[in-house]
């Protein structure tokens, strides 16, 4: 409960700060960062840098990261992996250039003074995200961008500003002599692949380098896969690729996490063209890219969501694994009744596509909670709800063994909200689980000759919030 309560308040403060964030005048929002040793030297670098680009064109503007959580029109890294902030990025758009999307690296020497040290170009109207990560394992970061084209499509580029290049002779990786006309600054392009807007960086076949997966959409939605390129020895090349389910129009999201034993996957849900929502599980499986959900006889995913399409994967038990959702029926004592409630069953796999259930949840989207369903409740529980109180939304767990028999309440528990809810939270020996700055969410137990096996700390241990973009990255 405390650290519940702690959660609440440093998620508070953060709105705090973004909300001041959120008004301040435009012109802040593109300013340079917070002063910092060499901050003059690179204010004074980009304005010789934005004079130089107009003799290209007059107009020339700061161009816009759409995506991921590299969005700030200047960017302060450590590209060499030294620890220390030594490059600065920042991105124009000069308009009636072929390229005319420029991603310019600036270096700071150890007097703190900046220069350019290399130029990335794209074609596009903007770029949609950009990730900086190793890719060819020698601790230089390259520089991974997504180009969003004109037509509203995306190429996906590699780039390297490593000048010299390099070659994997035995276990050692040298320097060859540099291919570049007087080391020009125009970056090296490793590798620049058409791709739908999605991509995910990780070392999926756990060679210590960074690889990069791309999926691809078939529009007919029967060819789609994913492809995975990798660090060849000196360039970057196709290491694989993995179906994904037919059927599929629309890919919804992609994340990087694990399976069992800790080996890298990706989890890919989609959605199919009867609104279904497939999950596939890419991973390598004796050193082959492999979607270790597909049922082979109907190359679909085992995987189907068709109720509860909003609950994705998610570490149900903390293990830093995700669990796959399974949703299942539960029995009704009230026939008219039938179809509403469902529980979970979150499945964890191993990398040889085996199944193990992780835990068994009540999800209750609507109201934002679940709770973990203990394993003698799974063959004896019933469910029903009672909103008939304003202000109060009340979910039933009863005891029921079955056709004839009178279903026996044990437990509920109740979202409350309106000006009043702090006093029902107690009323009639309700004890409180959890608070919003709009709700609370309480429980009672009733007095039967079935003993569920949980105490109030039992409840409270098991009762837990679905958040706005729950299990996301």
């Amino acid at each position: 409960m405390k650290k519940r309560l702690l959660l609440t308040l440093i998620l508070i403060g953060l709105a705090a700060m973004l909300s001041g964030c959120l008004f301040r005048p435009v012109d802040e929002l593109y300013s340079l960062p917070e002063r910092f040793p060499g901050y003059e030297s690179l204010e004074m670098e980009r304005a010789r840098v934005i004079e130089e680009l107009k003799t290209l064109n007059p107009v020339v503007e700061n161009a816009n990261i759409l995506s991921g959580k590299n969005t700030a029109i200047i960017q302060l890294l450590d590209l060499d992996g030294d620890g220390v902030q030594e490059s600065a990025v920042t991105f124009f758009r000069v308009s009636g250039e072929e390229k005319a999307l420029k991603i310019y690296v600036f270096s700071q020497d150890d007097e703190g003074n900046y220069s350019v040290r290399g130029v990335i170009q794209g074609e596009g109207m903007s770029i949609y995200a950009i990730d900086y990560v190793d890719i060819n394992g020698i601790g230089e970061k390259e520089v991974v961008v997504s180009w969003q084209t004109a037509l509203g499509g995306n190429k996906l580029g590699i780039y390297s500003f490593d000048y010299q290049e390099r070659r994997t002779e035995g276990n050692q990786t040298v320097s060859a002599v540099p291919t570049w006309e007087n080391l020009a600054l125009q970056a090296k392009e490793l590798r620049l692949v058409e791709h739908s807007g999605f991509y995910n960086l990780l070392d999926i076949n756990q060679d210590g380098r960074i690889e990069l997966a791309v999926p691809r959409i078939d529009s007919a939605g029967t060819n789609s896969y994913v492809e995975v390129y990798a660090w060849g020895g000196s360039e970057v090349v196709s290491v694989g690729t993995a179906p994904l389910s037919a059927g599929i129009t629309v890919l919804n999201k992609m994340r990087a996490n694990y399976l069992a034993e800790y080996i890298p996957a990706l989890y890919i849900t989609s959605t199919l063209a009867d609104t279904g929502k497939a999950l596939d599980i890419i991973t390598f499986q004796n050193g082959v890219l492999t979607n270790i959900g597909l049922d082979p006889e109907t190359a679909v995913s085992k995987n189907v969501l068709r109720e509860y399409t909003s609950v994705e994967p998610v570490d149900i038990n903390n293990d830093s694994i995700l669990e796959v959702p399974r949703p299942r029926m539960l029995p009704t004592a009230e026939e008219e009744a039938a179809g509403t409630f469902w529980l979970i069953e979150w499945i964890q796999y191993d990398v040889n596509g085996n199944e193990v259930e992780i835990a068994t949840t009540y999800h209750n989207t609507t109201d934002e909670w679940y709770f973990v369903i203990p394993e003698a409740w799974k063959d004896v529980l019933v469910l029903s709800q009672n909103n008939s109180v304003s202000g109060q939304r009340a979910v039933i767990f009863s005891y029921w063994e079955g056709p004839g028999k009178e279903p026996e309440n044990f437990l509920t528990i109740y979202r409350l909200t309106g000006q009043n809810r702090f006093s029902r939270a107690t009323l009639n020996n309700r004890f409180q689980l959890e608070e919003d700055a709009t709700a609370i969410y309480s429980a009672t137990f009733y007095e039967g000759s079935w003993n569920c096996g949980l105490d109030q700390n039992g409840v409270m241990e098991n009762f837990g919030r679905i958040f706005t973009g729950w299990g996301s990255e």
